[in-house]
C-alpha cells in the first residue's frame, strides 16, 4: 500500500498534466476548426478561380484576357499568402510549445531533485529513529 504522504505527492504532480492535457485538447479543437474553416473558403477560392478559367477562354480581346489573368493572379496570390499566414501561425503555436516543453522538462527535473532530497531527508529520520530506538534496547 502506498504511503499517503506519496499518494498527496502524486496527485500533486498529476494535477498540472490533467490541466495541460485539457488545454491541449482545447488547442487542437480550434486548430482543427480553424483549418477546416480555412479548408471551406479556399474550396470556395478555388472553385471562383476555376470557373473564371472556363470564362477566359470565351474572351478574344487580349487586354479583356490580361485584365483577367492580373486578376486571376492576384486571387491566388492572395489565397496563398493566406496559407503562408497559417504556416506562420503554426510555426508560431509549434516554437511555443517546444518552449513549453523545454520549461516543463526543467520543472520536472527540479520536482524529481526536491522529491530526492526529501526521500534522502526521510531516509535520514528513519535511520536516526532506528539508531535510537536499537540504543534504547
Amino acid at each position: 500500500m502506498m504511503d499517503p504522504s506519496w499518494s498527496l505527492m502524486w496527485e500533486l504532480l498529476q494535477w498540472p498534466e490533467d490541466g495541460r492535457k485539457i488545454e491541449e485538447e482545447k488547442s487542437n479543437k480550434e486548430r482543427r476548426e480553424k483549418l477546416e474553416a480555412e479548408v471551406k473558403a479556399s474550396m470556395e477560392r478555388f472553385e471562383e478561380i476555376t470557373k473564371r478559367w472556363d470564362s477566359a477562354h470565351a474572351l478574344k480581346v487580349p487586354q479583356a484576357l490580361d485584365d483577367m489573368m492580373t486578376n486571376q493572379r492576384e486571387l491566388i496570390n492572395s489565397m496563398i499568402a493566406e496559407k503562408e499566414k497559417i504556416i506562420q501561425t503554426f510555426q508560431l503555436e509549434l516554437k511555443a510549445k517546444d518552449d513549453q516543453y523545454v520549461k516543463d522538462l526543467k520543472k520536472q527535473a527540479e520536482d524529481i531533485d526536491l522529491i530526492i532530497e526529501r526521500m534522502n531527508a526521510q531516509i535520514k529520520n528513519l535511520q536516526k529513529a532506528y539508531r535510537e530506538e536499537l540504543t534504547k534496547n
